[in-house]
């Protein structure tokens, strides 16, 4: 008996993206998946990998797995079951029984989402979990990217899911440098715990868009266009949470840096847009079921301040492993062994962004030849990259300039003590502390950063 899937093409989404994108929704480790799937971790990491696939007795002990554990979502269970078997059968060819009608039944009168999400004080209710997450008025995506083709982030797709779905954080924070993924893993964590939120709602604010604007838009969505909108943010704001309050929504703000400053390293607004801030500390500090995702390049002031609630998490967002690089750089058919490989994974930091403009030199001028490449180019910034690097380094302060100055002629990682040694004299050790401390997207994105000043740095940030 065949079955239309409708959430989830078994003809466009691989194998190993269904495997990642159901565990994601889980929050449980490869080696736990693996336990439960009779199986290895190594195993679950070539299936996650696309390496090999799982036979028929483990896939079925995976099925179950994601069953038990929530991963598929309700009222959809049996089309995106059959999904991952059509999946394995079409990378994997080799004689594979039908899908068992029987056992999933049996398997899916045994659970239900209901048992897999209890209800407690300041959880989402089983009820508010829609059986069709396309459903029309209830989704609202606006410039959110396709997913199709989503690579590795594994553990970044587990964390934040769980912070949104089982610790039930009212804001959540993705932060990296440009290019590094952020936007698109918004997308695909926002797609995936989508079934749980009665609406949602993706805007960017790359146009840097009047908070007033934002939250007209906002509301107006959430209430379906049935509420007249008050004058003035304090009222929006108020207005805002107790739709927010009235069902589970989750809210998405992309590309959040626009509207803070340039130049300075206090993660502070520009002008006419602090009202943002007090909408973070609003969400944040007042009880709701819904969420509020974030992805920026740096992390305004209030998600420091507001660090001590449990309602709060930050991610940084690191750069691809050279396993996933490789994977985004196949119809490239780039040359080279795994030295040359991991050497040009790590002289870009992983940056997606950078490596697709590299691969295009590389393809280019040198003929694939990843070793010719870094022979005569070496990590030197130039073109798109240029660009991208000049983009990021814009948004930093003098002194935290002046810091990544340093750092970038330095061959070997520096200790906090050394940067006071050699700048502290001139700036003060509090200066230089804060210039350290600033929200920052993490270790992997200003290695990068400092590689247009030397690509020399190794995770200087967290020392």
């Amino acid at each position: 008996m065949s079955l239309a899937i409708s959430a989830v093409d078994a003809t466009t989404e691989p194998f190993q993206g269904l495997v990642l994108r159901f565990r994601g929704r889980t929050a449980l480790t490869q080696r736990q998946v693996a336990a439960r799937s009779n199986a290895s971790s190594r195993s679950v990491q070539a299936w996650e990998a696309g390496i090999s696939y799982p036979g028929t007795d483990n896939l079925q002990a995976l099925i179950a797995c994601f069953m038990e554990a929530g991963g598929l979502a309700h009222g959809r269970e049996r089309a995106e079951a059959e999904a991952l078997r059509s999946a394995a059968q079409a990378e994997s060819p080799r004689h594979r029984p039908p899908f068992d009608t029987e056992w999933f039944a049996e398997l899916l009168a045994r659970h239900s989402v209901a048992e897999a999400m209890p209800t407690g004080a300041g959880q989402i209710s089983p009820t508010a979990v829609l059986t069709n997450d396309r459903a029309p008025g209830l989704r609202d995506w606006g410039d959110a990217p396709d997913v199709l083709g989503f690579l590795g982030r594994a553990d970044e797709l587990r964390v934040a899911t769980r912070w949104m779905l089982h610790e039930h954080c009212r804001v959540v924070a993705l932060l990296g440098m440009g290019g590094i993924g952020k936007t698109m893993l918004a997308s695909r964590v926002a797609r995936d715990v989508a079934p749980v939120y009665a609406r949602v709602y993706w805007r960017s604010a790359r146009n840097a868009p009047p908070l007033l604007e934002w939250l007209g838009g906002a509301i107006s969505f959430l209430a379906g266009h049935s509420l007249l909108r008050p004058e003035g943010e304090t009222a929006r704001i108020q207005q805002l949470l107790d739709l927010l309050r009235t069902q589970p929504c989750l809210l998405v703000l992309d590309n959040l840096e626009p509207l803070l400053q340039e130049g300075t390293h206090r993660g502070t607004y520009r002008e006419g847009y602090s009202g943002y801030g007090t909408l973070l500390r609003v969400l944040a500090e007042s009880e709701h079921q819904s969420c509020l995702l974030i992805a920026s390049r740096e992390a305004p002031t209030e998600l420091t301040e507001l660090g001590g609630y449990v309602s709060v998490r930050k991610l940084a967002v690191g750069g691809l492993t050279v396993m996933d690089a490789q994977a985004l750089l196949s119809d490239r058919h780039l040359r080279g062994g795994e030295r040359e490989w991991t050497r040009l994974v790590d002289r870009y930091g992983g940056n997606g962004l950078a490596l697709k403009v590299v691969a295009e030199s590389v393809l280019q001028v040198f003929g694939g030849e990843i070793a010719s490449f870094l022979q005569q180019v070496g990590g030197g910034a130039f073109g798109g990259i240029r660009r991208l690097l000049d983009a990021q380094l814009e948004r930093l302060s003098p002194l935290e300039r002046s810091v990544l100055a340093y750092l970038g002629v330095e061959r070997e990682p520096a200790t906090f003590a050394q940067l006071v040694a050699e700048l502290g004299s001139r700036i003060g050790r509090g200066a230089l502390l804060e210039a350290v401390e600033a929200p920052k997207p993490g270790a992997p994105a200003h290695r990068a950063v400092a590689g247009a000043v030397g690509w020399q740095v190794r995770d200087c940030w967290s020392r």
